[in-house]
């Protein structure tokens, strides 16, 4: 268990009560299980027949900005180095995504420091019928082991878990950076959910093949494609007769 997820497994006790069974965590609200691989590599889910997974991990960049990130893992092209299938994603839970990052930037005066920030779809693993979701802290081992994130974080996600989630349409996301400032403001500030985020780097890996798989691995119905417009580089053309044979409605931004 790495160390933010130490620090997130901690904190949670400090809000439910949580009881332990032949290694297993449980409370009003979820199951946890501690696992001592890495989360990318995990192919052996420890539950069976669960409504969703959501795996509480560390986020690590070169930049070592202090970042609270969130996004569905999947491999868009070929690279499997971390983890999954190579041009498979996984199952997502768009307004699961929605509600935690809103509850979570409504918490970000406690945390002024750190970046509150979605991520495109990446790493694995990608081999579940249910939906999977990465809550990460990061970006440093200083940032991993900071108690008050970690508390904000569980605070977030607890919040989330306790809320009602509605199954509405929902939308992928297209083009711009791996951190994209667009998309996370519009999930923050909009009704609309949004599943796998594809960012302009993976483009030219998302042909029919990928489009089939990131419009129907959804629990909810994606209806959309939010497009980072001036984001999608050379690939726009390509991209945008995708979308219309695929029968999507496009939103720009």
């Amino acid at each position: 268990m790495d160390e933010a997820s130490q620090n997130i497994f901690k904190n949670l006790f400090k809000f439910l009560d949580i009881r332990e069974k032949d290694g297993i965590y449980e409370s009003e609200l979820f199951k946890l299980s501690l696992v001592d691989k890495e989360l990318v590599f995990l192919d052996d889910f420890p539950f069976k027949e669960e409504y969703c997974y959501i795996f509480l991990s560390k986020h690590k960049s070169e930049s070592n900005i202090p970042s609270l990130t969130a996004h569905f893992p999947g491999n868009i092209g070929y690279d499997k180095s971390l983890g999954g299938r190579e041009r498979e994603v996984a199952y997502s839970f768009p307004s699961l995504l929605q509600s935690y990052m809103k509850n979570l930037f409504n918490l970000h005066e406690k945390v002024q420091e750190y970046k509150i920030t979605l991520e495109p779809t990446h790493h694995g693993p990608t081999q579940s019928r249910a939906p999977l979701l990465f809550i990460e802290l990061g970006s440093g081992e200083k940032n991993w082991k900071d108690e008050r994130a970690g508390e904000t974080l569980c605070e977030a996600l607890i919040k989330t878990l306790r809320e009602e989630v509605k199954l509405n349409e929902s939308a992928i996301a297209l083009g711009g950076p791996h951190y994209s400032e667009k998309f996370t403001k519009f999930l923050i500030k909009e009704d609309l959910p949004l599943s796998h985020i594809i960012p302009k780097y993976s483009l030219e890996y998302l042909d029919g093949f990928m489009m089939e798989q990131i419009t129907k691995k959804s629990i909810q119905p994606i209806k959309y494609a939010l497009l980072d417009w001036k984001g999608l580089g050379k690939e726009k053309d390509r991209i945008i007769k995708l979308i219309k044979e695929f029968g999507l409605e496009i939103i720009k931004i």
